[in-house]
């Protein structure tokens, strides 16, 4: 799960989180977490690639408030309109054909003569 939040995916990153300090202490403690809505994001978008993931329950967790919400962030977005888009459109992958050489050519032998 660290790798996830060192590297960008779908637009999903880590906050850092900090416990608040007393007024004698001269440090804090703090962790990365993801706000509920970029996690909700990120299932939608882990889902859209083919993964065994269900982001519903998230979903219908956080409509409610969104639904009331005037400004939207993207992942906000995304959740309120993961009923209307859910199995419309995924996310494929293609890369052209590539052509392999014998093995023998690899090596360096030369092929024997019809």
């Amino acid at each position: 799960m660290r790798q996830l939040f060192d590297a960008p995916l779908a637009s999903v990153s880590a906050t850092p989180m900090y416990c608040r300090p007393h007024w004698r202490d001269t440090s804090v403690g703090g962790f990365s977490h993801m706000r509920a809505a970029e996690f909700a994001s990120l299932l939608i978008f882990l889902e859209k690639l083919g993964m065994p993931v269900d982001p519903h329950p998230f979903v219908q967790l956080l409509l409610p408030k969104i639904k009331r919400s005037k400004l939207l962030t993207g992942h906000e977005l995304h959740i309120l309109w993961y009923h209307k888009e859910h199995h419309k459109s995924a996310i494929e992958f293609l890369a052209p054909a590539i052509r392999r050489a014998p093995i023998s050519t690899l090596r360096g032998d030369s092929l024997p003569s019809p």
